[in-house]
């Protein structure tokens, strides 16, 4: 579990570097701005379907 969550008033800084030692990769922008919504009381975004590619509407 992440103890420096942004509920608990953790900023994206703490998360980054917690999610990394855990073997996260990516860029602490993208952290930034998953949580941004949470910094404002907001729910986060769920992730969208793919939308179909023309091959596969052609079929």
């Amino acid at each position: 579990m992440v103890s420096g969550g942004v509920a608990e008033g953790g900023t994206a800084t703490v998360l980054h570097q917690e999610i990394v030692a855990k073997g996260y990769r990516g860029h602490y922008q993208r952290v930034k701005i998953a949580i941004a919504p949470l910094c404002c009381g907001l729910p986060i975004n769920t992730p969208r379907e793919r939308a179909p590619s023309p091959h596969e509407v052609a079929r």
